[in-house]
Formats: structure tokens, sequence, C-alpha cells
């Protein structure tokens, strides 16, 4: 989820020490980097338990074959950069200095739809 941070406060923020991030059913837990990405990764080529189908001859199953490593390596290096950016931009841990906006994404395991409530703690 993107979300930008606004401290008007006189204090430096720690996020998301000094944040409480709440839905429908009460408090949220924030995913980290590298449970974002899991979540978020293209994997339908590298999953070794998702079924492949391949063509009905010899030289069907080879060019088929070489068709998913081909895809495979593809989707490695798209999740490569994925990570990359995520890392970038991912705001847990980040501090907000007085007067500062801060941008970028968090991981939260919700489902769509109900509105989230992003506060400060007392």
């Amino acid at each position: 989820m993107a979300v930008q941070i606004i401290n008007d406060s006189p204090d430096t923020l720690f996020f998301s020490d000094d944040f409480l991030v709440s839905g429908p059913l009460g408090p949220l837990s924030l995913l980290e980097l590298d449970q974002t990405y899991e979540l978020l990764l293209q994997d339908k080529y590298n999953n070794k338990y998702a079924p492949i189908v391949l063509g009905r001859g010899f030289g069907d199953s080879v060019v088929d074959g070489l068709g998913v490593g081909i895809k495979r390596e593809i989707e490695n290096k798209a999740n490569e950069r994925f990570y990359l950016e995520l890392d970038k931009y991912y705001l847990w841990p980040c501090y907000i200095a007085p007067g500062d906006k801060t941008v970028g994404v968090i991981g939260l395991k919700v489902q769509k739809g109900p509105p989230l409530s992003f506060q400060l703690k007392n």
C-alpha cells in the first residue's frame, strides 16, 4: 500500500512504532519487507509445484520446455527489479523528522474493501 506521512509534530516520528494501523477488526501488523516481497513476487514459472502443460510430441516438449526456461529467466529478472524497487521505497523502519513529508510503501495482509485507519499512538 502506498502511503504519505507528513510530520507536523515537533518530535521525530519512527515508523512503525509511533503509528497505529487498524482495520474493521482492530489493529493490523505490518509485514516486513521480505514478507511483502514473498506475497507479491511472480512465481508462475518458478513454482515447482505448479503444473506446466507441455506439447504432445517430443519436439513440442523440447520447445515448450525451452519456453518455460526463458519465461523463468524473465520472471526472475522482473522479481529482482521488483525487490530492489520495493527495498528503495519500503517505509519500515524509517524516521520522519519534524516538518518532513515521507512517501513510500508498506505491506499489510488485509482483504480488499474495508477502509483502514492510520493514527499516531499517544
